[in-house]
């Protein structure tokens, strides 16, 4: 509902009160409850993870919806938003700032045919999997490593863990971000 270029959202589930339509789109300082709800989603979708008090936390909202569509720190994205389910897409910068604070689940490590592929985008194949942690399910956001433990990509699983580990074909991880290196530099 708009109202004098200020958007009252009414829905339920994402009241923040309400916001300057000019604000909508922009880069700004997180409020206090836009920080909660930030920290409180990365934690159910990372629950290995020990968050730190993120400095200079930014967030954007979307213009059609309201929401927090990307989460940032510094001059770093950290996450965007996924539409379709409400969950935040780690970016490379995002996938790092987990690992370092200790995240343990959502890693699959590739094994090393695959990584110059991975590494410039290609998804990763049940045959290339090498090891997964924790309980993975479809849909969700892992992280996707080298032998070593050296992050290559981002993406969203196809398939659950277990499956990755038992089939031989198929897509494990379709990748969403990678570090746009050619296969010869690995």
């Amino acid at each position: 509902m708009e109202y004098n270029n200020v958007v009252f959202r009414i829905y339920s589930n994402d009241y923040l009160g309400y916001q300057d339509m000019k604000d909508m789109g922009k880069e700004k300082p997180a409020t206090d409850v836009e920080r909660q709800r930030v920290y409180t989603m990365i934690k159910f979708q990372f629950p290995s993870v020990k968050l730190p008090d993120i400095e200079d936390l930014k967030v954007v909202h979307s213009r059609k919806t309201g929401r927090i569509s990307q989460i940032i720190s510094g001059k770093r994205i950290l996450f965007h938003l996924r539409p379709m389910d409400g969950r935040y897409l780690p970016t490379l910068e995002g996938a790092e700032f987990l690992l370092s604070n200790g995240l343990k689940t959502n890693i699959v490590v590739a094994t090393e045919e695959a990584v110059p592929f991975v590494s410039i985008g290609k998804s990763l194949f049940n045959k290339h999997v090498k090891k997964v942690t924790g309980n993975i399910f479809p849909n969700s956001e892992v992280m996707i490593t080298d032998e070593k433990g050296k992050l290559i990509a981002v993406g969203t699983s196809q398939q659950p863990g277990y499956a990755m580990m038992e089939l031989n074909n198929g897509v494990a991880v379709k990748t969403k971000h990678y570090y746009k290196t050619s296969p010869k530099t690995h």
